[in-house]
């Protein structure tokens, strides 16, 4: 039945699609609140009021607020729930975001391993649309993400739609506050232009997240931005302008004071190679983070976000959300993106550097 229905849905969305990369609005969002939250209530319905997201889109659903839920209370009270929320308007096309609010669980429990089942509630809803077509999609272990980049030159990288992409992107608005995700929003409404890269490999005598920063900062400089990349971290030398996009290897409790509040601009973005990085991030989102990858688990070394796609994607003028996945190798797996899907990369190359820009999608 829900096969049918996106069939005779397609004729009108393959037209519209066309206009979608230029015009993507809070049409395009289903915000996701947990009513068992007054705090998933304050920040969803403000993301809605702030991004101009339609009252239909609000996906309004009791779940319960523990962190990790069961595979079978995740289909139950979370996938089919939200699936509704789009198939009663029809909106299989017209959504192609996901934002999820603080409250909203965040892990599915399963088995460990590069075969298990255990998952991020964000990374498998990205496969609703494909799961509720009838399309195989394994439980097991990870599947191959259609949008990502790979070694592809960005500017190849093309707008999210579903002309070509049977998924949806995820993000979350989450925070150690309320205050703290609201935050996220505030900040994706006035994200600056400015700010460096610090690519920080200290740590680490591994041959592959190493390639990838060297690619990072190559990537960076033939945008025009070698002047502002740092290979050597957050040292003592290089401390102005502020920091746009930051990826580590390793992170302990020293590191905190790496980044005291006013070091990140607004639109910053960052990533860790660590396992399970939810209190690291959720501290620099504290400190005046905007959007970060969060892994709930091991989710080994290949599957983490590519720094190198990632900081090129957004520095192209992508939107927070398709420069983390762009930069995502696997989804059905164990990362989480946090921030306001809206907020759009500042198309550096085209800019004079320190000039401000319009960061808005509407």
């Amino acid at each position: 039945m829900v096969r049918r229905s996106l069939v005779a849905a397609t004729a009108v969305s393959l037209l519209a699609s066309a206009t979608l990369a230029q015009a993507q609005t809070g049409a395009n969002v289903l915000v996701v609140i947990n009513t068992a939250s007054a705090a998933s209530e304050a920040v969803g319905r403000e993301y809605a009021a702030r991004r101009a997201v339609p009252p239909e889109n609000l996906c309004s659903i009791p779940m319960p607020i523990d962190k990790t839920v069961s595979r079978a209370v995740y289909t139950a009270a979370i996938e089919r729930p939200i699936w509704k929320c789009i198939s009663t308007q029809q909106a299989y096309d017209r959504i192609l975001y996901i934002v999820l609010t603080k409250d909203v669980p965040m892990r599915v429990a399963g088995t460990d391993g590069r075969t298990g089942t255990a998952s991020s509630v964000d990374s498998e809803l990205t496969l609703l649309y494909r799961r509720r077509t009838g399309q195989n999609s394994p439980l097991i272990g990870f599947v191959q993400n259609p949008y990502f980049a790979a070694a592809a030159p960005i500017e190849s990288l093309k707008p999210f739609t579903h002309e070509s992409q049977d998924s949806y992107l995820v993000t979350r608005l989450d925070g150690n506050t309320v205050k703290d995700a609201r935050d996220l929003i505030n900040r994706g409404s006035v994200a600056s232009s400015e700010g460096r890269f610090v690519l920080d490999g200290h740590g680490t005598t591994e041959p592959v997240p190493e390639r990838w920063f060297s690619e990072a900062a190559q990537r960076l400089t033939s945008q025009g931005l070698g002047e502002r990349v740092s290979r050597d971290g957050l040292s003592t030398g290089f401390q102005r302008p502020r920091v746009l996009g930051y990826y580590g290897w390793s992170w302990n409790q020293a590191d905190r004071a790496l980044f005291p509040a006013g070091e990140f601009v607004p639109g910053a973005l960052a990533g860790l190679f660590v396992s399970t990085s939810e209190s690291l991030m959720a501290d620099l989102i504290s400190a005046g983070l905007t959007g970060a990858a969060i892994n709930v688990h091991e989710p080994y070394l290949d599957a983490t976000i590519r720094p190198d796609i990632l900081f090129s994607a957004y520095a192209s003028g992508r939107n927070l959300a398709e420069s983390f996945y762009a930069a995502m190798p696997y989804l059905s797996w164990l990362t989480v993106i946090v921030g306001d899907r809206e907020k759009v990369g500042p198309a550096l190359p085209r800019l004079k550097l320190g000039a401000a820009a319009d960061l808005s999608l509407m």
